[in-house]
């Protein structure tokens, strides 16, 4: 429990002033993604309950191409910060309060890895800022280094549905639900 009030706080402090993103400014129209998003600074914050939806995420201004992960297997993506993440955390919670934070969240995504073994779903690691998902009828292309994201996340693909973002901590209520 402490583990949980370590991280919500925090995430809670750093969310409680944000700007909250109206789900209907986004529309999928033959099966091309049109994200306003992309044209808003870096500098907007995000509110919390669109940490897991997937059109926080996606973009499709993409400059350079060897920045993208490109994705096309049924797999779980485990999402850890950057280097320039950590030490933007680092300089926002402090030294200690980052430990802490990492801690938790690494301890987390851990107990998400055993659960997707166990699940015999593939997991792999994505250090590029943006992830291409290909999928059999569409491809969703999602920024990863968005500004007020969640540092560490988890993205469950399969490649007959849209991607998923899920919570390490709500991994397994997520799967109790789908069965």
């Amino acid at each position: 429990m402490n583990r949980l009030l370590l991280f919500t706080v925090p995430l809670l402090l750093l969310t409680s002033c944000n700007k909250k993103i109206k789900s209907d400014q986004l529309s999928i129209a033959d099966s091309t993604i049109i994200n306003p998003y992309s044209r808003i600074p870096d500098t907007v914050e995000l509110k919390r309950e669109n940490f897991f939806n997937l059109q926080t995420y996606l973009n499709v201004e993409i400059k350079d191409t060897s920045e993208v992960a490109l994705i096309s297997a049924n797999c779980a993506v485990l999402i850890y910060p950057s280097d320039k993440r950590t030490e933007e955390m680092i300089k926002e919670y402090g030294e200690d309060d980052f430990r802490v934070i990492a801690d938790d969240n690494n301890w987390y995504q851990s107990e998400a890895m055993a659960l997707l073994d166990s699940l015999q779903i593939k997991t792999i690691y994505v250090h590029k800022p943006y992830i291409k998902f290909i999928g059999s009828q569409q491809s969703w292309t999602l920024n990863m280094k968005r500004k007020g994201l969640p540092a560490w996340n988890i993205i469950l693909f399969n490649e007959e549905k849209i991607p998923e973002v899920v919570s390490a901590i709500g991994l397994r209520d997520y799967f109790n639900r789908k069965q």
